[in-house]
């Protein structure tokens, strides 16, 4: 798609850019970029490679949110670290059915999950800045 240069380039500048970034906007961005692939995946169901790459990106995410919680040292409350765990736990089993059986409608709940994430973190970054 783009010349090796310029993807170079274009990868530099989003390091550099997600630098600047607070870790709840990272997690915002991560939650609407797993959203974002998975929804054009759908869109484009004929296109396994890119379907079953929306699908590991989007695993890779929820499975770094499993060991965080694993490791939280209290950080998080117990009823929304179970709630979260439980969550991470129908996300591992809905991307699984999605690869036996691809469909653009079964990835359509992993696209709603991942936008509430992001509009919640969004939400909640937006009422820390009001209140500090």
């Amino acid at each position: 798609m783009y010349p090796s240069h310029q993807k170079s380039a274009l990868d530099a500048y989003q390091r550099t850019q997600n630098s600047a970034m607070s870790p709840r906007q990272l997690e915002v961005l991560a939650f609407n970029r797993a959203a974002s692939r998975l929804r054009q995946a759908g869109e484009n169901i004929h296109d396994f490679a890119a379907y079953i790459a929306a699908l590991t990106f989007n695993q890779r995410l929820w499975t770094a949110i499993q060991a965080g919680l694993m490791e939280d040292d209290g950080r998080v409350p117990e009823p929304v670290r179970s709630n979260m765990l439980n969550l991470s736990l129908f996300i591992d089993r809905h991307t699984l059915d999605a690869i036996r059986k691809p469909a653009a409608g079964k990835i359509q709940a992993l696209i709603e999950i991942n936008r509430a994430m992001a509009d919640g973190l969004a939400d909640n970054a937006r009422r820390q800045r009001t209140l500090n």
